[in-house]
């Protein structure tokens, strides 16, 4: 037999037990579903998650700190930063001069490491803030990012706020608190407004500033003062002044950060790189997505059940077919392959359609997340790759082929003489 008359014969015996057929791709839709919902999940989270990382700066930014000079030696121990960097002091403007004699380097930016709550007039603004300095350098590179307002002026009390703080904590728009003063505190306790209240002059993209999306920039030698005010911020320990526990080394392009990287190791400086950063992320989504995978593939094995059982009751029922099919020359090749497509054709057929049910239901779910948890527009929770979408259908073919495949050499063994006198 021709391929074209199996094939016109496979899906022919499909249409014969209408209800059955749709009942068995209904099992292999909703599993299908289920699979690239839960993998569309992991997928989208990961994706919203390397935003904050894959940012012009952060992808030429290096964050260096000063390893402990016995953090090898055994027995020792110290406070492991960001879990990987280990045992570290603090840096000093001498570490900081010596950072900026390297070839490669275009600036250095100090971290002032500091965390306060923060009042709009009498407005809390909820958790606790990240404030940094920022140098003239720094300003100008701000300056490009910001949504609404200006920086602030020599000898001006200004303050650059984040528009991720204002979405997150509050209802105010970006042009509502231009103008406005803000307050930094480490405790209820404090007393002295003054030297904590400055002027919000403008604010900033939060999406173009990475690892620093949540950060209030304040000039440099005012952050200096604030650090030493409030006692070190709400993380406690003091840094004396002219010391560091981070400091941001930006290279002038990123075919030089793993030359840079090396530099800085060899001069025993810990340091720690946004590929880093992505290659954690990566590890740890890869281990989500394939548990979510199994949890999904678990509704398309079950209809795997369905299908068999769909190809076995249709062997039984077709036996006198069968026998007048090899009586009339098929050969058992000929009749394997009718069943194993009308298998194929269940798992297609249910693939396709429950792709499209997965991607309507995510479109749907995330609708519903950004509704009910005032989520931004922007944020993607479910993510549909082309990877997923072809490796879901994949996965439903190759399912219905194996629930296919013992009813399909059941039928091609059978004697054609028993077949024919079958009842």
């Amino acid at each position: 037999m021709r391929i074209s008359d199996v094939t016109r014969m496979g899906f022919g015996n499909l249409g014969r037990r209408k209800g059955r057929t749709v009942l068995t791709l209904v099992g292999v839709v909703i599993g299908v579903a289920a699979l690239v919902l839960l993998v569309a999940l992991g997928i989208g989270l990961k994706l919203e998650i390397l935003k904050i990382f894959q940012t012009e700066d952060e992808l030429v930014t290096i964050h260096v700190m000063r390893a402990r000079p016995d953090a090898g030696k055994k027995g020792r121990t110290g406070f492991p930063t960001m879990g990987m960097l280990g045992p570290t002091v603090p840096m000093t403007e001498k570490d900081v001069e010596e950072l900026k004699r390297l070839p490669a380097v275009e600036s250095v930016s100090p971290n002032l490491s500091l965390v306060l709550f923060a009042k709009l007039g009498d407005v809390s603004l909820g958790p606790p803030v990240a404030i940094d300095g920022a140098t003239d350098g720094d300003v100008e590179k701000l300056r490009s990012r910001l949504v609404e307002g200006r920086p602030w002026s020599a000898g001006e009390r200004g303050c650059l706020v984040p528009s991720r703080m204002l979405e997150v904590r509050s209802e105010l728009r970006p042009a509502d608190v231009i103008g406005r003063s803000i307050v930094f505190m480490g405790n209820d306790d404090d007393v002295e407004a003054g030297p904590r209240t400055y002027t919000i002059t403008g604010v900033v993209n939060s999406e173009k500033l990475g690892m620093r999306g949540g950060t209030c920039f304040v000039p440099w030698e005012s952050g200096v003062a604030l650090r030493e005010l409030t006692g070190g911020g709400l993380l406690g320990g003091a840094m004396k002044k002219g010391t560091y526990q981070e400091v941001r080394v930006r290279v002038k392009s990123p075919e030089l950060m793993s030359d840079v990287t090396k530099q800085l190791k060899n001069l025993n400086y810990a340091t720690f790189t946004v590929a880093d950063i992505i290659g954690m992320i990566d590890t740890f989504f890869l281990v989500v997505e394939g548990f979510m995978a199994c949890i999904g593939a678990i509704g398309v094995i079950v209809a795997l059940f369905g299908i068999a059982n769909t190809m076995a009751m249709s062997v039984l029922e077709r036996t006198r077919e069968i026998g007048v099919m090899k009586a009339l020359g098929a050969r058992n090749r000929d009749v394997r392959r009718v069943f194993l497509i009308e298998a194929a054709s269940i798992g297609v057929i249910g693939g396709f359609a429950g792709l499209g049910l997965g991607m309507l239901a995510s479109v749907l779910l995330g609708w519903i997340a950004r509704t009910a948890m005032d989520i931004p527009a922007d944020v993607t929770l479910f993510h549909v790759s082309p990877l997923l979408a072809a490796g879901a259908v994949l996965f439903a073919l190759i399912v219905s082929v194996a629930a296919g495949m013992v009813p399909a050499l059941r039928a091609s063994r059978l004697d054609p003489v028993k077949a024919l006198r079958y009842e």
